[in-house]
């Protein structure tokens, strides 16, 4: 039974490894493209809306978290099976590995906006995975051939086991570290100076905080403005190369980056958000000062032609929304955001 677990620890482990190794290598492409990640968005992708309901009003703000959880847990019972395998030819569990990370680099093809850059992640992991597991099945086998007849061995290859199994471990932890540290660089803005608004917001009203239980801020800092995510990392957008597309029933097609927004005449405006799903009294409204060019200079220089009624937004990952042109346009404070409390818009709120 021993040797059964130690087998099947050294699956997980190898599976482990080669999970952070392409945690790291997506944090230098796309984080969405990191194994575990392009499985559960998969999964949410194929997840009936009912079920994606519950989820959410059960799990609140940790479904997503649940999720890759669940996804973690049944790899590493695969990786498990992995190791056992192993235990009897090391070709059978290498293969297990192997099948994993193709059916990530497989789903992560399919999302929306991929690129063949977006299957390194599952190379990298499938590769580190598998030489971590062949390197643990060397340092068994040696133990195992250093074992004298008579039962008691004598000890180097056993430490040889458990120095593969601690730098295995190590580099995992490094690997991951690293990968989070990339992509927590990469999702923040830098460089960014917001123009003054042509058309400021007024001061805001002195609030009863203090004056009524309970009551909450008019303003909410950003830290802690309410988000439901709808994909599981943030997406890397350079500044640079972002561009905003106006077409379909337009009398001009129009193009612009994000170095043409800020020459464009702000507004700012204190705007109060709240989710669709949010319950009354529940957690997922606030309130912030937004800065943005309004929506219908943007509208007014595409010229939207006579037969349009909506206005079909899409996102980087393919997402779509869809707004009522005539209600878009009869708030004039709607607009294209790129400030949130005096700082440029995060990419966790944008």
């Amino acid at each position: 039974m021993t040797k059964r677990l130690t087998w099947a620890g050294f699956g997980i482990l190898a599976t482990l490894v080669g999970m952070a190794a392409g945690h790291l290598v997506a944090a230098f492409t796309d984080p969405a493209a990191s194994p575990v990640l392009t499985v559960g968005s998969t999964v949410i992708d194929l997840t009936p809306t009912p079920l994606k309901e519950w989820a959410i009003r059960t799990f609140g703000a940790n479904d997503k978290a649940v999720l890759v959880g669940s996804v973690m847990l049944g790899a590493l019972v695969l990786a498990a099976l992995a190791g056992l395998l192993a235990r009897r030819r090391f070709v059978l569990g290498a293969g297990v590995l192997v099948v994993l990370v193709a059916s990530a680099a497989v789903m992560a093809l399919l999302r929306p906006g991929a690129t063949a850059l977006d299957v390194l992640p599952a190379i990298a992991a499938g590769v580190v995975g598998v030489a971590a597991l062949a390197l643990l099945t060397r340092s068994a086998s040696r133990e195992a051939e250093s074992v004298p007849a008579d039962g008691v061995g004598d000890g180097p290859s056993r430490r040889g086991v458990l120095i593969a199994a601690g730098t295995l471990t190590a580099a995992a932890a490094v690997f991951a570290g690293a990968g989070q540290w990339v992509t927590g660089r990469r999702t923040t803005p830098a460089g960014v100076t917001l123009p003054e608004a042509a058309d400021p917001a007024p001061a805001l009203p002195t609030d009863l905080r203090g004056k009524v239980p309970g009551i909450s801020r008019l303003q909410t800092a950003t830290r802690d403005f309410y988000r439901v995510d709808t994909r599981l990392t943030l997406p890397v957008i350079s500044l640079d190369d972002w561009t905003l597309t106006i077409d379909g029933d337009v009398d001009h097609e129009v193009t612009l980056t994000y170095d043409d927004l800020l020459a464009m005449p702000m507004i700012e405006r204190d705007i109060t958000l709240t989710c669709v799903s949010n319950d009354i009294g529940g957690p997922y409204v606030g309130g912030a000062r937004w800065l943005g060019v309004p929506l219908s200079d943007l509208l007014d220089q595409a010229k939207v032609g006579r037969t349009a009624d909506q206005i079909y937004s899409q996102d980087v990952d393919g997402m779509t929304i869809s707004t009522p042109l005539e209600l878009a346009m009869a708030q004039k404070d709607a607009m294209v955001a790129i400030g949130m409390n005096g700082e440029p818009l995060p990419q966790e709120h944008g």
